[in-house]
């Protein structure tokens, strides 16, 4: 499970474990959840809470990783209050359901070990009416949190180009890898030129070449003829 999956649910199991939800639903919002089907579950739960996917970004671009110094997890808390208010619903309000959710979640879960645990973010909610039509109230609770990413790809080898007496050859070491290249000063990608075999450049034209590969990380090269 990827890191962003994991606050999710890292957050239902925290939310889950306080008995003030026993009778509000808690719903992760994923690709089988999308928002426009979020409408017919509130007329069907009258009050709910939906742990949204985080989002955010980079405050240091710089940083290996990359970091992501920024990242914001929302919880969405909708209600239906002519009906969750009324015989046969809750009782809770959308307000106090938000206040649950900030003090379940803040400084949670004491576990986590592959992102930052929650902290209530600035503004650590609002009245929202995203979603919402007159008869739903609708509360964005927000928490702040950060997390490295890290994926180790291999690299391929560089490219070598070669002038042979005016003969231009290019040859990588990774087996199986493509190479492209130009001449125009461009950079070369998987649309450039594909290197079938030795050409011919004049002074001053600078060759670059890519070698490519799937699953390597590119690695290039160039060469400008005297």
């Amino acid at each position: 499970m990827g890191v962003f999956s994991t606050m999710q649910v890292d957050a239902y199991d925290e939310l889950q474990a306080n008995p003030f939800f026993s009778d509000v639903p808690v719903i992760v919002h994923d690709e089988k959840v999308i928002t426009n089907k979020i409408s017919e579950l509130i007329e069907r739960l009258k009050i709910c809470v939906v742990i949204m996917t985080p989002f955010g970004g980079v405050l240091k671009p710089d940083n290996p990783g990359p970091y992501l110094d920024d990242v914001r997890l929302m919880v969405r808390v909708y209600e239906k209050p002519l009906i969750n208010r009324s015989a046969g619903g809750t009782g809770k309000t959308a307000l106090e359901v938000v206040e649950q959710v900030l003090a379940t979640l803040h400084h949670n879960p004491k576990d986590a070990n592959i992102y930052e645990m929650f902290k209530a973010a600035n503004p650590a909610f609002s009245l929202t009416t995203d979603d919402a039509d007159e008869s739903t109230i609708v509360y964005n609770v927000f928490f702040a949190t950060s997390c490295g990413l890290s994926l180790s790809i291999p690299a391929i080898e560089a490219p070598i180009i070669t002038d042979d007496a005016g003969s231009i050859t290019i040859s990588c070491a990774t087996p199986g890898a493509a190479i492209f290249y130009t001449t125009n000063g461009s950079y070369p990608n998987p649309q450039s030129t594909f290197y079938t075999g030795a050409f011919s450049i004049s002074s001053g034209v600078t060759v670059r070449a890519s070698a490519w590969l799937a699953g390597y990380s590119t690695a290039r090269a160039q060469y400008t003829k005297p």
